[in-house]
């Protein structure tokens, strides 16, 4: 059953302005003007083959529960929080030891809690042992997609180490399933990353839904986005999901005016990795529904009937690729082709 599109025709003719305002907000974080909503197209993903998300020391929700725009405390250019800045810094490094500039994408992202206005403080620091006893290490949470490696309370001081590893293809020490496959990887992580790492075969089977609600980036992703996030958490909770589906908030991913958007990694399942834009909280039930009883073979939203026209692209794809694929999997509808070549390609 497709996606009914009267409510999407209406929301796609005016456009959002931001929540915020000059006397009790910073004013780097206040977002400009924002132009209207546009329909999702296939082809408008950057090219990038890994996703780095890490959880903040930060509360990230700041909204009334009842439209605000949402995680108005991240800064509106996240990647300057500093925690953020180490992990491109990383990169960058490990880009200039090994000559390895293939796409990756860094984002914060939290949990949003479906029954309150603020999600509980992430402990953050920890008494390290090593050092003087007053003194204490900032941690994080962490995933690497598309391996599915996550991390909890991991030092912030071992972010280089993690995102060589990460990134360099030693990510496959903990594949989708979140199961060991190649201990001889493991061999360059220190002991504390390692302490860290993630292994339960609970993560086997597991979704993980990203939904943008950067409403200190964006009106319309704090908006949809945050509506989107808690209507999906609500019905995961309700149908008793929690143990297949997980559905956290993420920062600024690219495509404002193509929200709400979600990202969805699982390794096992058909549409990892697939990027969705367009959709609202009236289409969560029947988004949710076309995830859990898609098909094997079917090549994920690219090709459910579903989710088609909701389908930006793919992680490890690149623009033309991505195009080419939509195409296979059923032709370019009426008015998509035309937004690729507008330059539908993500906003920086």
């Amino acid at each position: 059953m497709p996606l009914q599109r009267a409510t999407r025709s209406c929301l796609y003719s005016f456009s959002f302005r931001s929540h915020s305002s000059s006397a009790n907000t910073n004013c780097c974080d206040v977002a400009p003007p924002l132009e209207p909503l546009v329909p999702p197209a296939p082809g408008t993903v950057k090219g990038h083959f890994h996703h780095i998300l890490i959880k903040l020391n930060t509360p990230a929700i700041n909204d009334t529960g009842n439209g605000g725009p949402g995680h108005t405390s991240w800064p509106s250019k996240v990647e300057r929080h500093p925690t953020i800045l180490r992990a491109f810094r990383s990169l960058a490094s490990y880009r200039a030891a090994t000559g390895d500039d293939s796409g990756v994408k860094i984002t914060a992202y939290d949990r949003l809690d479906g029954t309150t206005t603020t999600a509980p403080s992430f402990s953050s620091t920890r008494k390290t042992g090593s050092r003087k006893d007053d003194e204490e290490e900032e941690l994080c949470d962490l995933f690497i997609f598309p391996t599915g490696v996550r991390y909890h309370s991991l030092p912030v001081s071992l972010l280089d180490a993690v995102v060589a590893h990460g990134v360099s293809g030693g990510g496959g020490a903990c594949s989708g399933s979140g199961k060991i496959s190649n201990l001889s990887s493991l061999k360059k992580l220190p002991a504390a990353a390692l302490n860290a790492l993630e292994t339960s075969d609970a993560n086997e089977k597991k979704l993980y839904l990203f939904v943008c609600c950067h409403g200190s980036r964006d009106a319309r992703c704090g908006v949809l986005g945050t509506a989107l996030a808690r209507e999906l958490i609500s019905l995961v909770k309700d149908r008793q999901l929690e143990h297949l589906i997980e559905v956290y908030s993420t920062s600024h991913i690219g495509g404002h005016k193509y929200a709400g958007n979600v990202i969805a990694y699982g390794g096992s399942h058909p549409a990892d990795g697939d990027w969705y834009g367009g959709l609202h909280a009236a289409h969560a039930e029947i988004f949710l529904d076309s995830l859990l009883n898609m098909e094997i073979g079917v090549d994920g939203g690219a090709e459910h009937p579903a989710l088609r026209e909701y389908w930006r692209g793919r992680v490890g794809l690149a623009k033309e690729e991505q195009i080419e694929l939509w195409e296979a999997a059923g032709g370019i509808e009426s008015g998509a082709e035309s937004e690729v070549e507008e330059g539908g390609e993500e906003e920086s």
